[in-house]
């Protein structure tokens, strides 16, 4: 009941289709413009203006937040075709983050008679650098320096597997919502070793790599520190790897590799240890 009544005090401030400037029709017509969601709370057959229906839906979905601070805009707009297919999008726009200006949903229905049923429900983000898009990626799919080469760090079977324990797997595994190079930099504390190695220099590098039939996008984030005053080890680099989900960054896991000293493989990388 509180969540309707802030929706509906919220709705009187949300700018009238007349008043505001409109989306074009074309950008909302293709449902596959929006990245589609996956619904698994009944929504109720609506009679009465789409309005209304998409209004209770997006209640009833708990797909929108409200208030924050005073550059958040909210807006709400109608279009209805010919075939019967009725669209209530909600936007949200003044969004401050790194990579996100702002959202929209789309909610389609279908108009029988005096009822409307809901269909289906899309999800797209104002990027900073893009436009509207399925979503927002901070770097392209080249590395961000050109340190290291991208064959190097796709596999994380290469690098020594590392586990977190105790209190830290909750706040490592929290989504990090900033760019790849931020959360990288973010969850390799977790990492490092609790030593004066931790404190060494280091080069950050960043690389995205895209799978095209599943559509995820994985991050790497390669930290590299040589240089050692050891007669074993002369470096070492760490391997954080993310998913990109709902515009943030989901840690998947940490690798390692030793630079060596001596030995046969002094001077290359490997996720052995060093004699």
């Amino acid at each position: 009941m509180l969540k309707v009544f802030l929706f509906l005090l919220v709705s009187m401030f949300i700018c009238a289709p007349n008043i505001c400037a409109q989306t074009k029709r074309s950008e909302i017509s293709d449902p596959n413009a929006f990245r589609k969601l996956d619904i698994d709370k009944p929504v109720a057959d609506c009679r009465g203006p789409l309005r209304t229906c998409g209004e209770k839906a997006l209640v009833a979905l708990d797909l929108a937040g409200f208030g924050g601070p005073d550059s958040i805009k909210y807006t709400t707009e109608i279009f209805e075709f010919k075939n019967g297919v009725g669209i209530f999008l909600f936007s949200i726009t003044g969004i401050k983050d790194p990579l996100i200006a702002g959202e929209r949903l789309r909610l389609a229905f279908i108009k029988r008679g005096t009822t409307h049923r809901f269909v289906q429900a899309g999800r797209q983000y104002l990027c900073v650098k893009g436009g509207w898009k399925t979503e927002c990626l901070p770097e392209t799919g080249e590395n961000s320096k050109t340190l290291t080469k991208r064959g190097d760090v796709a596999n994380a079977d290469d690098f020594r597997f590392m586990s977190l324990n105790g209190s830290a797997v909750a706040a490592a595994t929290k989504i990090c919502r900033k760019t790849l190079a931020e959360c990288g930099a973010e969850k390799l504390n977790f990492y490092l070793p609790d030593t004066e190695e931790q404190n060494k220099a280091g080069e950050g590098e960043t690389f995205v790599f895209a799978d095209k039939r599943s559509g995820r996008n994985t991050g790497i984030y390669l930290f590299t520190m040589t240089g050692f005053e050891d007669d074993s080890v002369s470096g070492e680099r760490y391997r954080i790897e993310f998913l990109r989900k709902d515009n943030a960054w989901e840690l998947v896991q940490g690798g390692r590799q030793f630079q060596c000293a001596r030995g046969a493989s002094a001077g290359t990388w490997t996720n052995d240890l060093c004699p």
